[in-house]
């Protein structure tokens, strides 16, 4: 078997993937494998088609022995379900925690993260035994002391994790789940821990990690770039705020903090010129170079990305201790089955899919693209080098270089290009030039810190100059990455590509890489094959885009929804919450739909609840038009927020009753209405979409609502959408007999933080026998419908269906 490390990995991944389906119980796995394996052992013949599947089934053996609470005192048996619960634990850090800072409104706020192997657990006035992984998160700082290893004791809220609460969101239950967290613990401040035991003496790569963070700082002011440093070289996290994150995410140079391929590359490559400069052979170099490599990785915390990239090196390296070539796809596939085996779960990580999908892709289409770049730059072969002037050789030598560079970042940008879309919803084709200098100046910054790390403990002065070069090269690094997120079209958004998509293109890339596309036979079948599934791709997104879409979010207190209709040829936002709510849900929501541009945003009531996030979405996001109520704006705070939209060029459009907004026309409030509360001129929507009636209502005031019941005669409306605080439910009987919805979507807060005043609102449409969901039970809903069927799903799993020939 050709590349015997690849074909293996490839059927082990492929058990574990189907395990996370599967969830067999672990009993009949084990009986599986083992029968498997005698009949493997027994008919040597069949060996050839039954290893490749007794490799999928271990696959599956080994996820579900990582996933299964096997011990009778986890903490999936002894609390199970009983959450939220006020518990002390006990038990020993596993990590020194981590601090998280956040900026808002020029104040900066610390929180501190750890997590912790669970020993006990006090509750109901007694201690009992429980064994488990808890994320603990505290505000403030916890002080000295509290470090890895450490037994502590720490009281607080136990509770699961939160779950998306809109599709396209990220799933922080499900992110834990794949690294063996199932709970988290909410500790009100730093008075809640409590060191027990003896004081354990503090790791070394914590005090490495402090005296590498000295020696940076000598000479150097205390400024961005100086955190950055430390985050690019020491994994320290604390620097990259959510503000500084998204310059880096969307000019696609994110990748440079991880400490990842690059960074182990980029340290390998280093020592081995080094020592290769010194006369040493290949194989004292691999001897030198593998526990250096592993001190690095262990200085910085043992992050997932560095052993990942540390395990393939020490895999390329061994081939030159056995003095076997190289083969990288076969190493990387070695590696990765490895890691796989050591813990299965890594599979299910984005930074273990970029990072073999990143090293494959440069694997496969490299040796072509130098090829291709030695036969531009081949000089006449019957031209003798002598007659080759100076100036051309020196010209070819530094083409050569910047069009390696430029293939290195195309390959790799490649190969990650689905699971950049499918993770983090961004595609950044700007990415192809920024790395072009972000790339070779943190090279540069690396060596430097490197080179002040080990001169700058004989000579002060010139640790300090390497201090300075490190300096230098991440300012342009920042600058390099801040104009290339500013550059038009240079990212955007982009819908998650499903999964036959990805499989088809990275199995047509593979095909192509391996030489499909130059053999006369397959060259022509393969391109047919790949237009082939560019249309169905593209068929399927037109079919899906012809769809009708309403999804209410849950936000606190205002009601927010994302529609999309065939009148106008973008979709528009009602109501955007406040920047907060804008920053973890609305923003992250318009970005897994691949939303770049707003055709309108209509703000219903003039709150602060309501829109107190529309310059957020302007910067995010590019608008034409803000719709708002003809009423007076009394809220400070809207009123700054409409000046910071009018700057950003949205139209400001001042709406009434009767004037049609997209598919559908206002009918609340009116011309000549003036009224002193703000909610009782909120603005109400009734649109017709594909047969479809909505009429959203939003949270209308009392004496708006009477006003509003007693003018308009026609309300009848499959789809009522109704919320807010200020909604008036003594109207919502005499309204459900006006409108006769078939469904009712409440927007009465987020899951588990329901609106108080709206509990009633539940009691009323259970006794009026009216379908109805809420928000704060099912999450986001999503209305989807066309000319022949309306469908109704939820984050939650919630699921309604019927025919359009159903709807009169």
């Amino acid at each position: 078997m050709r590349r015997p490390g690849v074909w293996l990995a490839l059927y082990f991944a492929g058990g574990i993937w189907a395990g996370s389906f599967l969830r067999p119980p672990l009993p009949w796995v084990w009986v599986f494998v083992l029968a498997l394996w005698g009949v493997c052992w027994l008919w040597p013949r069949g060996r050839g088609w039954l290893i490749p599947i007794l490799c999928a089934a271990l696959g599956v053996l080994a996820l579900t022995q990582e996933t299964t609470a096997i011990c009778p005192v986890d903490l999936r048996h002894v609390v199970g379900d009983r959450v939220p619960a006020l518990v002390t634990l006990q038990g020993r850090l596993l990590e020194t925690p981590v601090v998280r800072m956040r900026v808002r409104d020029e104040e900066t706020s610390l929180r501190t993260l750890a997590r912790l192997e669970v020993t006990a657990l006090y509750r109901s006035d007694r201690w009992e035994a429980a064994r488990g992984r808890v994320l603990v998160m505290t505000s403030g700082e916890l002080p000295a002391g509290f470090h890895e290893g450490q037994p502590v004791e720490v009281q607080g809220v136990l509770d699961e994790p939160p779950s998306a609460v809109a599709p396209g969101l990220f799933d922080f239950r499900r992110w834990l789940a794949w690294r063996g967290v199932y709970y988290q613990l909410r500790a009100a401040g730093v008075s809640d821990w409590r060191l027990l035991g003896p004081e354990v003496p503090v790791p070394w790569t914590d005090r490495f990690g402090a005296w590498a963070t000295r020696r940076l700082q000598v000479g150097l002011p205390r400024d961005a770039a100086v955190d950055l440093l430390r985050a690019m070289t020491l994994g320290w996290r604390t620097a990259l705020t959510d503000e500084a994150a998204e310059v880096f995410m969307r000019s696609g140079t994110m990748h440079v903090f991880a400490i990842s391929g690059l960074h182990i590359g980029l340290l390998s490559g280093l020592l081995v010129v080094l020592l290769q400069v010194s006369g040493l052979r290949r194989p004292v170099c691999a001897c030198v170079v593998v526990p250096l490599i592993w001190f690095y990785v262990a200085a910085t915390g043992w992050q997932p990305s560095a052993v990942r990239a540390a395990l393939m090196m020490s895999v390329v390296a061994g081939g030159w201790l056995l003095n076997r070539p190289v083969d990288l796809l076969n190493s990387l596939g070695w590696a990765a089955l490895l890691i796989l085996v050591w813990d299965p779960r890594q599979l299910f990580h984005a930074g273990f899919q970029l990072s073999f999908a990143v090293v494959g892709s440069l694997a496969l289409w490299m040796p072509r693209v130098e090829g291709w770049i030695r036969n531009w730059l081949r000089t006449d072969p019957y031209l003798p080098p002598e007659l080759t002037s100076g100036w051309g050789q020196l010209w070819r030598r530094v083409a050569r270089r910047v069009l390696e560079g430029v293939g290195v970042s195309a390959c790799a940008w490649i190969g990650s290009l689905p699971l950049i879309a499918w993770h983090f919803h961004w595609f950044t084709p700007v990415t192809l030039v920024a790395n072009l200098v972000v790339v070779p100046c943190a090279a540069l910054a690396l060596m430097s810190c490197v080179g002040s790390w080990v001169a700058g403990g004989f000579v002060e002065w010139m640790g300090e100059l390497f201090n300075h070069s490190a300096w230098l090269w991440m300012r342009v690094m920042l600058k390099a990455s801040e104009w290339a997120a500013a550059v038009p079209g240079g990212s955007f958004s982009v819908a998650a590509p499903s999964m036959a998509e990805m499989a088809g293109y990275y199995l047509w890339l593979t095909g192509a890489a391996v030489g499909a596309l130059s053999r006369v036979g397959w060259r022509w079948v393969w391109v047919l094959a790949g237009l082939v599934g560019l249309g169905l791709s593209g068929w399927q997104r037109w079919e899906s885009g012809r769809d009708a879409r309403l999804t209410l979010l849950p936000a606190p207190e205002a009601p927010v929804a994302w529609v999309r209709t065939h009148v106008s040829p973008r979709s528009w936002l009602i109501n955007t919450g406040t920047a907060e709510d804008v920053e973890f849900v609305v923003g992250p929501y318009l970005r897994s739909r691949g939303v770049n541009r707003l055709s309108g945003i209509l703000v219903s009531t003039p709150l602060a609840a309501y829109a107190g996030g529309a310059g957020a979405v302007a910067e995010r996001v590019a608008s034409d038009r803000l719709y708002l109520g003809a009423g007076l704006v009394r809220s400070r705070v809207v009123r700054e927020v409409l000046g910071a939209v009018e700057q950003a060029g949205v139209e400001v459009c001042r709406v009434e009753r009767g004037v049609p907004v997209d598919a559908g026309t206002v009918l609340h409030p009116g011309g000549a209405d003036r009224w002193g509360r703000a909610a009782d001129g909120a603005v109400v929507w009734l649109g017709t979409v594909q047969g479809i009636r909505l009429l959203w209502w939003g949270g209308l005031g009392g004496e708006g609502a009477r006003t509003l019941l007693a003018r308009e005669r026609d309300l009848e409306a499959d789809l009522l959408i109704v919320g807010g605080p200020d909604l008036d439910v003594r109207v919502l009987p005499v309204l459900l007999e006006r409108v006769k919805p078939r469904w009712v979507l409440v927007a009465d807060g987020v899951p588990g933080r329901p609106v108080r005043e709206l509990g009633v609102v539940r009691e009323i449409l259970g006794r009026n026998g009216v379908n109805f969901w809420c928000t704060s039970e099912a999450g986001a809903i999503e209305c989807c419908w066309n000319g022949r069927w309306w469908r109704l799903s939820s984050a939650r799993g919630w699921r309604w269906e019927m025919d359009r020939s159903d709807v009169p």
